[in-house]
């Protein structure tokens, strides 16, 4: 099944995905707005693949923003005729479609933000004492395992409800929320690590300082 973007034709949901994020990048956080014609255009189908285009699109397309994201990469926003807003996922665009646990996931990651960036400040990488790049590091458990035990104690169906935040997006009610760091932090050792230390860690081939 191809996927088409305008007049870009993809044989795959993946070099889709790849060509949206490489052009993403390339362009950076801004407004695209009608009068950039090639690239409103091109981002202008890509939001009609969506599969709540409709919804989305609302009152009409006035510009898009690229922006951001709250933990890494960057998102794209559709600003309407009637200035309001709705963040739209590119790979929901491109084909990619997500079960409950990806979103309960990208949940969690959205629960502990705060708190991972501020165990950063005024640190050092606990591994080489370099002060720069620093990530906040799960040391013991991986956070893939957090979130799969925290699905098993309190079940996906409540895990999966979802409510929206003012700008649309959905995030967890406060308890669950706070069962989550609680979880999180009972069952899980942080470090801080800086860029080289972390790569490190997951690689088979650690680079040398």
């Amino acid at each position: 099944m191809y996927i088409h973007i305008g007049t870009e034709t993809f044989k795959t949901k993946k070099s889709a995905c790849d060509f949206v994020r490489t052009k993403i990048n390339e362009i950076g956080c801004g407004d695209i707005e009608p009068s950039n014609f090639g690239i409103y255009t091109f981002f202008t189908s890509l939001l009609e693949n969506h599969p709540e285009s409709y919804e989305k699109i609302g009152t009409g397309i006035k510009y898009f923003r690229i922006q951001n994201a709250p933990m890494f990469g960057k998102q794209l926003m559709v600003v309407r005729q009637d200035d309001t807003d709705a963040i739209f996922s590119w790979k929901a665009c491109c084909g990619v479609v997500h079960n409950d646990k990806h979103y309960v996931s990208m949940k969690c990651r959205d629960a502990i933000k705060f708190d991972m960036f501020n165990m950063k400040i005024d640190k050092q990488c606990e591994s080489c004492g370099e002060p720069n790049n620093l990530h906040a590091h799960h040391d013991t458990v991986s956070f893939k395992t957090i979130v799969e035990t925290f699905i098993e104690k309190y079940g996906m169906d409540a895990c999966s409800k979802f409510i929206r935040n003012e700008q649309g997006i959905p995030c967890f009610t406060d308890d669950m929320k706070q069962n989550f760091i609680s979880h999180h932090n009972a069952v899980c050792k942080m470090k801080v690590l800086c860029d080289i230390c972390h790569k490190n860690f997951h690689s088979k081939s650690p680079t040398i300082k």
